[in-house]
């Protein structure tokens, strides 16, 4: 039997994983680790934890009581997120570290609890959510951007420094998918306001188009799975997705920029 660990089960990615997973992998535990229980029916198969992943105490005492029932973790997807919408220039450092501290914090985190028991076994694997934003720039979302580049480099690292281990590391890097992660986004207190309040209704424009026709969650969840069964290093949603993240690596920040805003927002 798998013994699962996933953050951020409540909606979206995560609730679809759930259900998901209870159609194609047979005979696997599921652990939620979630601020709020879900107000969806879970399968017996899950367990649900309650943690503020804002509270480091409150992760060292939450995988500790994991632990001691589950001492076996085969694999831990770590899939909270937090974003904020606001100009870099706007953006106060404690608004900017709100972001911080799920996104990058509290993987980290939970990362380093899990990894005594998976290293003892020499077995186990860890999937971060990151985001296509990671590699495009998208005005407003600075820096939910950031962290998700923090959360790529650190699990390219991490795939080096665990591989004498046999644990395996992967990222998941969705574009527009059709989740409450956008509607639930929260404005910095500067939000349209100022020298670029043109630039916050320009932008909310562009995004408006971009998620006209979302992804369903239920695509990301089965990329969640294949993941799991197949494991590799980093995956996207669509060959668009993939196509857009490698352009940007090789054109030059104004060509690629253009091309991107006229195909895939469709201005």
């Amino acid at each position: 039997m798998k013994t699962i660990v996933i953050t951020g089960a409540t909606s979206g990615i995560g609730k679809a994983f759930i259900q998901e997973a209870g159609r194609q992998l047979i005979d696997c535990k599921i652990i939620v680790i979630a601020r709020h229980a879900p107000d969806y029916a879970l399968p017996k198969n899950v367990e649900v934890y309650l943690a503020d992943l804002t509270d480091p105490a409150a992760i060292k005492k939450i995988t500790t009581s994991i632990l001691r029932t589950h001492p076996q973790i085969d694999v831990l997807i770590n899939n909270a997120g937090n974003g904020w919408r606001g100009m870099i220039a706007d953006t106060t450092l404690e608004e900017a570290k709100v972001q911080m501290e799920v996104n990058v914090w509290a993987l980290v985190q939970l990362t380093q609890q899990f990894l005594p028991a998976m290293r003892r076994r020499k077995q186990g694997h860890i999937i971060n959510i990151s985001s296509v934003a990671a590699s495009i720039d998208y005005p407003t979302i600075g820096y939910y951007s950031a962290t998700k580049a923090f959360v790529e480099k650190i699990s390219g690292v991490l795939a080096l420094e665990l591989a004498p281990w046999n644990i395996k590391v992967s990222v998941l890097a969705p574009g527009a998918v059709r989740t409450k992660f956008g509607h639930n986004m929260q404005n910095i207190a500067a939000y349209g306001k100022g020298p670029h309040a043109e630039g916050y209704v320009l932008w909310a424009n562009r995004f408006e188009k971009m998620f006209k026709h979302p992804l369903s969650s239920d695509v990301a969840a089965r990329k969640l799975v294949n993941l799991i069964v197949s494991p590799k290093s980093y995956s996207y949603l669509t060959l668009r997705d993939t196509w857009y993240c490698y352009l940007r690596r090789i054109l030059p920040r104004r060509v690629f920029s253009t091309l991107f805003l006229k195909r895939y927002m469709q201005l």
